[in-house]
């Protein structure tokens, strides 16, 4: 019998977790909750390597899961694609709508009288965004103190011989 050290890891799996359509998805909505305003109120999307990184995240972690798990995120995002056509009309996909577009249909969204709509966005959301804070100045931005949220916190000073017991 083999020792559970030699069962590959997921990563050397290398199985995807999502489609390439829930990729473009996931993608869209992270440009969506992430963009700025620039100058005289004009949308800015992130930084096209930051939404790489954040889909990469979410696919190999996602790759780890179950395929019952990996079907129904797929299959909710998917949902979550066409849900634009019941909410605000229109018969384009979510990933496929303007920057604008996409920012207001989240609000709508987000405040939309069926708790249902609002708790499949906020499942949606929280995965997506997960990593997209993890490092780099998007951490640096949150106040952290720290070049990665894994980075182990240092005193602030040398521990003196007062501060042993």
């Amino acid at each position: 019998m083999s020792d559970w050290r030699d069962i590959p890891s997921a990563e050397a799996w290398g199985r995807p977790g999502l489609t390439r359509r829930a990729r473009a998805i996931a993608r869209a909505t992270a440009e969506a909750v992430l963009a700025k305003s620039g100058a005289e109120k004009q949308l800015v999307p992130p930084a096209s390597a930051w939404l790489d990184r954040i889909v990469d995240d979410y696919d190999q972690a996602l790759g780890e899961a179950s395929r019952p798990i990996r079907m129904g995120v797929n299959a909710l995002l998917m949902g979550f694609d066409r849900l634009p056509l019941v909410v605000v009309g229109g018969l384009s996909p979510f990933r496929k709508r303007s920057l604008a577009d996409r920012l207001g249909f989240l609000d709508r969204v987000e405040n939309h009288r069926i708790g249902a709509v609002t708790m499949a966005w906020i499942a949606i959301k929280v995965p997506v965004l997960m990593s997209a804070f993890e490092e780099g100045e998007p951490l640096a931005e949150t106040g952290y103190d720290r070049p990665t949220a894994a980075s182990r916190r240092l005193p602030l000073h040398p521990p003196t011989a007062e501060d042993r017991p």
